[in-house]
């Protein structure tokens, strides 16, 4: 190579490396969406989708950020983490976005043509015999079908409007508010609490008895009235509930979370064997599934075992900041209650 060409070369710049954003592809595509911490599935559809995550609508039951889900399509099913949740009255309630937790590890359950751009073909013209003559220049013209619709439209539109103006509606009364309350329950939580009166205070015999020992061997009474200790000393407290006589779900059990007389956690679990309390300096030594970093927790943490015999289905529920958090332990036998 020749000192000139050597020159130019190293005067030329480089090639820049761009950062490539992948990009969202807007496809509706049906799913099963399954809390891995209470079993809840329901059938819900994506908005858009990435190789790596999703945006999905059409929720009833809105799990909590850094709730694990399940994703099921046809055949295929993947893990993934809630990263944000639509607000409940806006145009984005029953919405989430969902990430794998690993990017790009893993299965990719979308069809492979569902990831591929859609080709659209401009519409055929028509041809010149079936297009409809154009008019004189200056004139306008309109079809007879047209001008009788036209008319019909602003009749009815006019007598709507007279109707209306003409109508005086009677006064509304409000309706008098039902006070709902729960046998052992702050009648001020109670009230916050929905289909309250479908509920009632768990005890000792709504608890599996094998799980209900385990954890009294652990030096613990089981309590359905929940107090977490937190270091800013305003204790989050809670309640532990029970279905009625007669319930559908007679194994579902509620567990209600408050601050300050205001419910900051409501959720349902389709099965709990028993409770327990696990220490504040004990919730960070804890393994977690999916090798987790939990956050540092400010309060105790309340442990909600739903099979004693399945070490893996357990969930930790714990206040970091302002927000409360829900982590499940890699083998809930692992964590110390003492």
């Amino acid at each position: 190579m020749t000192l000139a060409k050597m020159a130019k070369r190293a005067a030329s710049p480089g090639k820049k490396q761009r950062k490539v954003r992948e990009k969202r592809i807007r496809v509706a595509l049906p799913v099963r969406f399954t809390s891995v911490a209470s079993g809840e599935s329901q059938h819900a559809c994506t908005l858009n989708i990435t190789k790596d995550g999703a945006r999905i609508a059409g929720l009833k039951l809105v799990p909590e950020v850094d709730e694990l889900v399940e994703v099921t399509r046809g055949t295929k099913k993947e893990i993934f983490r809630v990263v944000w949740a639509g607000e409940p009255g806006t145009r984005d309630e029953g919405q989430v976005g969902i990430v794998k937790q690993k990017k790009g590890h893993g299965k990719i359950i979308w069809e492979a043509t569902a990831l591929k751009p859609v080709k659209t073909e401009a519409p055929p013209e028509l041809p010149k015999s079936k297009l409809p003559p154009e008019p004189e220049p200056g004139v306008l013209y309109i079809p007879r079908k047209q001008l009788i619709g036209i008319g019909v439209g602003l009749a009815v539109l006019v007598s709507l409007t007279l109707f209306l103006l003409l109508r005086t509606p009677p006064p509304k009364t409000p309706a008098p508010r039902k006070l709902l309350s729960v046998a052992g329950v702050n009648a001020t939580i109670a009230s916050q609490i929905n289909d309250a009166q479908k509920w009632r205070l768990a005890d000792a015999g709504d608890f599996d008895a094998d799980s209900f020992a385990w954890v009294r061997d652990r030096g613990q009474t089981v309590s359905t009235r929940i107090v977490l200790g937190s270091v800013s000393g305003r204790d989050e407290s809670g309640y532990v509930l029970a279905p009625i006589e007669g319930s559908n779900t007679p194994q579902a059990r509620r567990i209600v979370l408050f601050a300050d007389k205001q419910i900051r956690f409501d959720k349902t679990f389709a099965r709990v064997a028993s409770i327990a309390l696990v220490p504040r300096a004990n919730i960070a030594g804890v393994n977690w599934q999916g090798q987790l970093r939990a956050p540092e927790a400010t309060t105790d943490g309340l442990l909600v075992i739903q099979e004693q015999r399945d070490p893996q289905s357990s969930l930790l529920l714990f206040v970091s900041g302002v927000r409360i958090v829900t982590l499940p332990p890699a083998d809930f036998h692992a964590v110390p209650l003492r």
